[in-house]
């Protein structure tokens, strides 16, 4: 591995101990690495590996609902839908109020076509916070899906009004 990436990796480990981690920090600072941008290489894959393997150590030490999230994330975009929605599922348990944990398990769901459990998620975020326009839209996808072509209609045109 390169030194930009460790010295990323450590610069992660200090905030998570500052109690400074959330998904943006892992993710930007990962990525400064530009072998690292594209997840479809190996180089990706293996940066994802390690974005597992390190969280993992860190749910060993301190189980916080911003880790398993940030493993969720790593789980999705290797398409290990079931791994995914298993942490999400841990982040919310750690954090009910946490909007983009509902949001990302509901994209796991709709990618494993589980629609309905799909819609309930992003249905609970705008629940939560009813100017999150990415649940409507995802919302929408799930709708269309499922054929159910006006709500899906209804979820899109909120999200025009919402971001015009």
């Amino acid at each position: 591995m390169n030194n930009r990436y460790e010295e990323a990796l450590k610069k992660i480990k200090e905030l998570y101990n500052q109690g400074k981690l959330d998904e943006t920090v892992i993710f930007t600072i990962g990525f400064l690495n530009k072998n690292y941008t594209d997840l479809t290489t190996n180089n990706g894959i293996k940066f994802l590996n390690n974005i597992e393997a390190t969280t993992s150590e860190w749910i060993k030490q301190k189980s916080t609902f911003q880790v398993f999230l940030i493993r969720g994330l790593s789980y999705s975009y290797k398409q290990e839908y079931d791994s995914a929605i298993k942490d999400y599922s841990k982040a919310i348990e750690l954090n009910p109020q946490y909007q983009d944990a509902y949001n990302n398990r509901g994209i796991a769901y709709s990618d494993k076509q589980e629609y309905d459990s799909a819609i309930k998620d992003y249905s609970k975020v705008i629940e939560l916070n009813p100017q999150y326009d990415d649940a409507y839209y995802n919302r929408g996808i799930a709708y269309a899906d499922k054929q159910e072509y006006d709500s899906a209609i209804k979820d899109y045109s909120k999200v025009i009004e919402l971001n015009p």
